[in-house]
């Protein structure tokens, strides 16, 4: 008896591992959002897919807080309450739900992982440095400039720009990878130091590899604005003093140099010159967002209701004319193309919660977000890091606002909680 006792816990134990090895299949694809495979035309990512194994793998060990419920059960009411006065769109209801649970998935998988399952961050930020570590290679082979390793490139990539862009969906994807997934996992897990030094490095040469051979205007803007939100909020953590102040000028000094610099790339120089419209991909995302707000205004009831889980389409259609009015870039076929559109994605964050939730319960869910009893700076500057993220991206199936509402709970110390079990989280 206690022989068969003994082989029931080592079978345990083999399907255990078998599952978190899922977990870390996920974590090691995290880079890799440009295969062929992919069954996303736009952000063509496999990982989420892993993560939603594992949850369905450890449903048994899902705790759902009765504050999450009401926030669900909020959103289901108040889009039923749209969806009355506006029609909405199966398909874009579909994506948009399935992408916000592939998103709450992630969430879970973190949860479960660590806090249920009470693992040791370790490997996962090891598994994570190596996965970008060969991303950041496959970048260098691109520069490299070899003809078959480009033909080979072309061969397994969902979408290849001839621009540098790692193994990311696009050019624009690095800096949601660089500041939305390896900056929030330092931050995270600072007191993991050995590991965290590894993904520091890495960060930093993956931003001097793209500021090098990138093509990116948007990467150059968005390290400038990352590293000055990260001093600022660095400065003002604990006061003012004359030291500070020094720092401050210091500061003031760099960044008109780096207004030097950035004027020196040609794309933001023009950006800098001629405004939004000097730019093609600017002025396309510019173009979006307005036309949502000036649908909004049609409808202002709208603006504190939203139209639906959705159904973002529908402002933007309300709005396209007047905001084809003010459109002033030559880039026309994609603007022309997005007329009578019911997708999902406006490239915006901020502005699709708005337009499908409404502002009242996007102010609600910005305010539960932030509220935190961690007055450190690490947690002001992630909340600005966020903040500052979306408001070019408006993916819910992304990873880094579910990092950071994984970072409230983790903070916070549930991993001492009881459902923890007796594992070595330091």
């Amino acid at each position: 008896m206690e022989t068969y006792r003994q082989s029931q816990k080592v079978e345990y134990k083999k399907k255990i591992n078998v599952v978190e090895l899922i977990f870390y299949i996920g974590v090691f694809l995290l880079p890799f959002d440009n295969l062929v495979f992919a069954p996303s035309e736009g952000w063509a990512a496999i990982a989420p897919f892993a993560f939603f194994l594992y949850l369905i793998l450890n449903l048994g060990n899902v705790r759902i807080k009765p504050k999450c419920l009401v926030w669900a059960i909020a959103i289901v009411i108040l889009t039923s309450f749209c969806y009355v006065f506006y029609n909405p769109s199966l398909a874009g209801v579909i994506d948009t739900v399935a992408t916000l649970f592939l998103g709450i998935s992630f969430y879970f998988s973190l949860y479960i992982h660590f806090i249920v399952n009470g693992n040791n961050p370790k490997i996962f930020l090891r598994v994570l440095a190596i996965a970008y570590f060969i991303s950041l290679l496959y970048g260098l082979a691109f520069v490299s400039g070899i003809g078959f390793i480009r033909k080979i490139m072309i061969a397994i990539e969902k979408r290849h720009s001839g621009r540098l862009q790692y193994t990311f969906t696009e050019p624009s994807f690095t800096s949601m990878h660089l500041f939305g997934v390896i900056l929030p996992c330092i931050i995270i897990f600072k007191k993991r130091e050995v590991e965290v030094f590894a993904l520091k490095i890495l960060l930093a040469l993956f931003v001097a590899v793209t500021c090098v051979f990138g093509a990116s205007a948007r990467f150059i803007l968005d390290t400038a604005v990352v590293i000055g939100l990260y001093f600022i909020c660095r400065i003002f953590r604990s006061g003012i003093n004359l030291k500070k102040i020094l720092i401050i000028a210091v500061g003031v000094v760099a960044i008109i140099f780096a207004l030097k610099l950035v004027s020196s790339n040609p794309r933001l120089a023009a950006i800098l010159d001629k405004g939004i419209y000097a730019d093609d991909s600017l002025a396309s995302r510019w173009f979006r967002i307005n036309a949502i707000l000036k649908g909004l205004l049609e409808k202002p009831l709208s603006i504190f209701t939203g139209f639906g889980l959705g159904n973002a389409s529908i402002p933007f259609n309300l709005g396209y004319e007047a905001a084809f009015l003010e459109y002033k870039s030559e880039y026309l076929s994609e603007i022309l193309g997005l007329k009578g559109t019911t997708g999902t994605s406006f490239f915006c964050g901020h502005v699709r919660v708005i337009a499908e939730v409404g502002l009242v319960f996007y102010i609600a869910l910005i305010i539960s977000l932030i509220k935190t009893k961690d007055k450190k700076y690490r947690n002001v500057f992630f909340v600005l890091l966020i903040f500052y993220l979306y408001v070019q991206f408006d993916s819910y199936a992304f990873y880094t606002i579910w990092f950071f509402v994984f970072s409230k709970v983790y903070k916070n110390g549930e991993f001492s909680s009881s459902l923890t079990k007796k594992k070595n989280i330091k």
